[in-house]
Parts: structure tokens; C-alpha cells; sequence
């Protein structure tokens, strides 16, 4: 064999060993991302990220959420080109009403924003009882497509938006593991 057909073979083996946010590493788009439990509202809200990724700039950030209501917490990778947001909301919310919350808001945009493309709306049981409801959508840029997750899930009786956004041969690498980011919210209190 020669040395090119043996590191592929290798590099295919060290990618098929790999699937989780939860081993050492994963690779993404042939990018290595390591994940690490981060405190993203201390102490009420964990979650597992990729370790490379920064607080997205201030400046930036007004540019791509450019409402006032923007997410409190923007993570970004250091391209710019992959992003995780969070909004931690003040109001109760109990965990029969995650899924209501999440076809509300994903019918708003819908009506606001008819020329997206809206792909899925869902939800599921993680971790026991806890419910996380998600919708994704695409919307144009001036360059490219965005792919968009918003999901949601209660935290300590408050409701919490997870958004997870990239350009399309990205969005379809990252997919699996931004739900597995999602499903990975927990909160660091000890109850």
C-alpha cells in the first residue's frame, strides 16, 4: 500500500471512532472540535460546546442579530462562520409548555418572514422528563444561505432558546452535533 492510501485509511478510521461531543474529539467539516461542559448563565445553565469557540464581537453581533433583543450569550467559531446563541428568559415556564413555546415562535417567523425556507418544527424527551422543542429554517444573505436551529427547553422552570446557525456545507456537517449541544443543556445548581 502506499503511504497516501494508508493515512486516509487511518484518517477514515480516527473519523468513524469519533461521533459524539462527549469522546476527545470529533471532527467536523475535517475540522478537530473538542467540547467542554461551560457555564453559559452560572450557575443555572451548562452546556457542552466546542472549546474554540469565542464570544462573538460586540460590532458583530449587532450586524447579524441586529435586534435589540438580541441573545445574551453569541458564541462564534473563530471564522465566524458557525454560531451558538443562547436567551435565558426571566419568565416561568412549566415543561408541558416547551413545545407550545416552540410552534408559537416558529409561527411568528413564519409569518414574518414568508420567503424562508422552513424545514422542520419538532420535539422530543431528553434526559427523563425534559422536553426540547426545535423548528430549522434558511434564510438568505447576501452571499450565501444561513441554516438556522432554534430550540428551546426549561431550565430551572425559565425558558431557554438555543440557536445554532451556519452557512449550508457547514450547517449539514454540524447538524448532528449542534442537536447533541442542545440535548446537552443542564443546569449547574445542585438541587
Amino acid at each position: 500500500m502506499e503511504e497516501k492510501s494508508i493515512l486516509k485509511m487511518r484518517q477514515e478510521g480516527i473519523y468513524a471512532r469519533n461521533h459524539s461531543i462527549y469522546d476527545s474529539h470529533v471532527f467536523i467539516h475535517g475540522e478537530r472540535m473538542e467540547f467542554a461542559m461551560q457555564d453559559i448563565f452560572p450557575p443555572a445553565v451548562r452546556v457542552m460546546l466546542p472549546v474554540s469557540f469565542l464570544e462573538m464581537p460586540v460590532v458583530m453581533a449587532r450586524e447579524k442579530y441586529p435586534s435589540e433583543y438580541r441573545p445574551k450569550v453569541i458564541l462564534t467559531s473563530p471564522d465566524l462562520l458557525v454560531n451558538f446563541a443562547f436567551q435565558y428568559y426571566e419568565e416561568r415556564i412549566r415543561e408541558e409548555e416547551v413545545a407550545t413555546a416552540a410552534r408559537y415562535y416558529y409561527s411568528i417567523l413564519q409569518k414574518c418572514y414568508p420567503g424562508y425556507g422552513f424545514l422542520e418544527c419538532s420535539e422530543c424527551l431528553r434526559e427523563g422528563e425534559h422536553v426540547l422543542a426545535w423548528y430549522s429554517y434558511s434564510s438568505p444573505t447576501i452571499n450565501d444561505t444561513l441554516f438556522h436551529i432554534h430550540a428551546f427547553t426549561a431550565v430551572e422552570g425559565r425558558l431557554l432558546q438555543c440557536i445554532f446557525n451556519a452557512p449550508q456545507p457547514l450547517f449539514d456537517c454540524w447538524k448532528p452535533y449542534a442537536s447533541e449541544v442542545f440535548r446537552s443543556v443542564g443546569t449547574g445548581r445542585i438541587l
